[in-house]
């Protein structure tokens, strides 16, 4: 179980500089996705070529004690094959994840949809795709989401958030175009 302790103890920080890395280098990552799933998941692979017991590695992978030296880790008496499988692994997953991300963001660029309008980027996605700011910040903020409905006329929803985050909303008919 120290393996494990170890392995969190080193993950916390590695979550924490990459995530302020990105914020240092103006990357947009407000889930923290990145720090999560890319940098502790990368830590994480590495641990396994590190921190594998023998007894695991004969368990896991069905092998003798002969050949266990290649599957432990190297902080268990391994020799680093097992290590130097798991970056293999890192770079095959960052090979695929960059080649199907750039096919698939080239094709949303092309079909126009990798970006939304001027004007929701301006409101905020938050108030423009879900009807609402995420926070409540203390004073009233008023703000107009412009859609279509089904008849295809234009409808605005009015809301106005006052402090403590509630709301008065109304729907208004704009007259078309």
């Amino acid at each position: 179980p120290y393996a494990a302790i170890a392995i969190g103890c080193l993950a916390a920080p590695i979550y924490y500089y990459a995530s302020k890395g990105l914020q240092k280098l103006r990357i947009d990552d407000p889930l923290d996705a990145s720090p999560v799933h890319l940098f502790c998941g990368a830590w994480g692979t590495i641990a396994v070529g590190l921190f594998a017991t023998k007894d695991y590695a004969m368990e896991v992978m069905g092998i003798d004690e002969s050949s266990v030296v290649n599957a432990a880790g190297v902080f268990y008496g391994g020799n680093g094959k097992q290590l130097a499988h798991q970056l293999l692994g890192i770079a095959a997953i960052a090979a695929w994840s960059v080649s199907t991300c750039t096919v698939m963001f080239a094709v949303l660029k092309y079909a126009k949809k990798l970006r939304v309008p001027a004007e929701d980027e301006q409101v905020g996605l938050d108030v423009s795709h879900h009807g609402g700011p995420a926070y409540a910040l203390g004073d009233e903020v008023e703000f107009n989401i412009s859609a279509s409905s089904v008849q295809g006329s234009a409808l605005t929803k009015k809301a106005v958030i006052h402090s403590g985050g509630k709301s008065n909303q109304e729907y208004v008919n704009l007259p078309d175009n």
